[in-house]
């Protein structure tokens, strides 16, 4: 909806006349109207107060009613006593967070737990809010881990360290009877591998779709050990249906009474080993965690493009200066999207968010520009640079910025048009012919428009910058292959804005 009360939209009748400002910008917002949106920004009927005459005397109620512990503010009727609890319940959840903030985030996060579906776009989710809180608060958030976690958060305060074990059941298709059941097998002893879990619990609750979001979770990395989370994870997704559906017939068989060649029992059957699959990439990596999560617990996918996000952007979400408005450029990620009908024309419009790794914005799509192509832009996951006018949202002490977008591009072309030159760094001590040649192969494989330069470090010269001849295309594959030929951190772009 719109975000308004009843009671504010019945604000034109009687003594109270007219629409707050803050009121007109979230009407125009919800009709997706410029008319309204220029009569809540126009200077003409927002004029600052200067001074204030008596212009006569109004009774007004404020008294307590004898013997009964209520109170009249103004024509509302209030219990002293809902007061009183309410103050007592907020000074000791403070008290709570300042002199134990470990127990006291831990048990936040639990209860919150059911909540607020990890996923739903429509919906902000109090577990994803209280998991940032607790980090900024410096509790380092463990992964889940069928070995180690139960069913709720889980405080572990050990040599000096303030560390939350992360809830089986925070994860999103993991429900009550799948984590019981992983508990119960857990007390006979830690699991071996896969294999040996998935013989151990109950298939019936712990099936195909919370295997897999456990291994999205990172609940099951440690079932693979010696492999980094990003094979461990591809391993175990690879293996599923295969572990599943051998397992499956092994039951079967047990329960028409066969007998295996050892043992007799499922158990003597020596386990499969995982067949070998390609590593996940950090992208999939982390939009499995977020998938499942509602937030990326691993790192972040713009971590590495932090270079390039400087380079378009002409601020960083939230480093924006109070007060700033007029025409930006902001870079980052799309975190959600909704895309909604206006209600009298019936035009689509949409609005999303967009996160870099300072915070997060809301950015609103109108009608127009919807309808001129920049809908294609708007899916979650995908790395765009959004140009367009800020305005402030909501009254002065509540007020939020949002990005009204102009213009949405991808990332990698939004860097071809603002990148004025790539800067590539070279120490000629000890420098060999393999990897210059081996640069000048990378170049020659991303033609484009953007100048090369060299940035030479010599023990004589100083630095020293070199012009090329090669021009490329700005892209993220080229920065792969430079850090592979050159090393991290050997590249920069110089922005032309």
């Amino acid at each position: 909806g719109t975000g308004l009360s009843v009671e504010e939209l019945r604000r034109t009748g009687g003594a109270k006349k007219g629409f707050r400002r803050w009121t007109l910008k979230a009407l125009a917002d919800y009709f997706a109207s410029d008319r309204l949106r220029e009569l809540a920004e126009s200077d003409i009927f927002w004029d600052t107060v200067v001074s204030i005459e008596p212009d006569g005397e109004e009774e007004t109620f404020d008294l307590e009613v004898p013997g009964a512990h209520n109170f009249l503010a103004d024509g509302l009727f209030v219990h002293n006593s809902h007061t009183v609890a309410y103050a007592v319940v907020a000074w000791q959840t403070a008290f709570l967070k300042a002199n134990h903030p470990l127990e006291f985030m831990t048990a936040l996060l639990s209860s919150e737990i059911g909540h607020g579906p990890i996923g739903n776009e429509d919906k902000e989710s109090k577990l994803i809010t209280y998991d940032e809180e607790a980090q900024r608060m410096g509790l380092t958030l463990v992964p889940p881990d069928v070995q180690r976690s139960g069913k709720m958060f889980e405080a572990e305060g050990k040599n000096g360290t303030s560390k939350i074990l992360y809830a089986l059941l925070a994860i999103k298709n993991v429900g009550e009877g799948a984590v019981e059941s992983i508990l119960e097998a857990r007390k006979k002893g830690p699991f071996a591998s896969m294999d040996d879990l998935c013989r151990r619990v109950d298939l019936r609750q712990t099936n195909r779709k919370v295997l897999e979001s456990l291994i999205k979770a990172g609940a099951m990395d440690s079932l693979v050990p010696g492999k980094p989370a990003v094979k461990a994870r591809a391993v175990l997704l690879n293996a599923v249906e295969s572990t599943l559906d051998r397992l499956s017939r092994v039951k079967e068989d047990l329960a028409r009474g066969q007998v295996f060649l050892f043992g007799g029992e499922e158990g003597g059957e020596a386990p499969a080993a995982l067949p070998d699959a390609r590593a996940l990439s950090e992208h999939d990596l982390l939009n499995g965690e977020r998938e499942v999560l509602g937030f990326y617990l691993s790192g972040h996918p713009l971590t590495r493009y932090r270079e390039e996000l400087v380079v378009v952007s002409t601020h960083r979400i939230g480093e924006i200066p109070p007060g700033t408005d007029g025409n930006v450029r902001l870079a980052g990620i799309i975190s959600g999207v909704r895309r909604l009908v206006t209600r009298e024309k019936k035009e689509a419009y949409a609005r999303a968010e967009l996160e870099d790794l300072t915070g997060s914005i809301n950015v609103l799509v109108f009608p127009k520009a919807f309808a001129a192509g920049l809908n294609k832009f708007l899916e979650p996951n995908k790395m765009v640079v959004v140009s367009g006018r800020l305005s402030s949202r909501g009254d002065a002490e509540t007020a939020t910025l949002e990005l009204i977008a102009d213009d949405i591009q991808p990332l990698e072309q939004a860097l071809g048009k603002w990148a004025r030159s790539l800067i590539i760094a070279l120490s000629t001590v000890g420098i060999e012919e393999g990897p210059l040649r081996e640069l000048q192969r990378v170049l020659a494989k991303y033609p484009g428009e953007c100048p090369v330069l060299l940035k030479l470090q010599t023990p004589a010269h100083g630095t020293a910058v070199l012009a090329t001849e090669n021009k490329v295309a700005i892209s993220a594959g080229l920065f792969e292959e430079l850090e592979k030929t050159l090393g991290e951190k050997t590249w920069r772009i110089e922005s032309a804005s």
